[in-house]
């Protein structure tokens, strides 16, 4: 019984060993499919537990840049990834928000640099101006940042609202003038006179 058991045992460590080889190899291969990458470009690979950029084998150390590996897209800078990386990064001239070394998707304000920028969908939209929800208030944007100086009304989804140093004041009543239009402000919110 015991030859039995053993015999078994190592059977089953050289079957599991074969598909942790195969998964191995198919893994490989996959992250080049998926990452649609080829190596004239470079890709990422994994040395000594390091993500790293490399080509033909050799790391890329110049390479600074958002990359995607496995399902996720990783800043990579001086050609490492940088997972302690939170903030505002810099590629091919656009700017986008990642959050531990990974680029993140949301639509909100991020402080950087002693500026509020809009990211829509993870890069800062420069070409945003409007009304942005961000910590329970109402912001008002301009070219993509946060502009406290503006105080007048803004159009938002075929409504207008009044700001007030930036941010929506839905106290506020009484008539305002913008563009030549007078408007009346009932708790924040415009509406054209005629």
């Amino acid at each position: 019984m015991k030859k039995k058991q053993i015999i078994a045992g190592i059977v089953l460590v050289i079957f599991c060993g074969l598909i942790v080889i195969c998964v191995i190899k198919n893994r490989k291969s996959a992250v080049q499919n998926v990452d649609n990458q080829n190596t004239s470009e470079g890709q990422i690979v994994e040395i000594n537990g390091e993500l790293v950029y490399e080509k033909d084998g050799t790391p890329l150390l110049s390479e600074t840049g958002i990359h995607f590996y496995e399902g996720q897209w990783r800043y990579i800078e001086n050609g490492v990834w940088r997972n302690d990386v939170t903030g505002l990064v810099t590629c091919d001239g656009s700017q986008y928000y990642v959050q531990d070394g990974l680029e993140n998707w949301p639509t909100t304000l991020v402080w950087e640099n002693d500026t509020w920028y809009f990211i829509n969908n993870g890069k800062v939209d420069d070409t945003y101006t409007g009304l942005v929800y961000y910590e329970s208030n109402w912001w008002y944007v301009k070219d993509g940042i946060l502009d406290r100086t503006y105080t007048g009304v803004c159009e938002y989804y075929d409504s207008w609202y009044y700001v007030k140093e930036g941010q929506l004041d839905w106290n506020y009543n009484g008539l305002v003038e913008y563009e030549g239009e007078k408007y009346k402000i009932e708790n924040g919110k415009a509406y054209l006179q005629e």
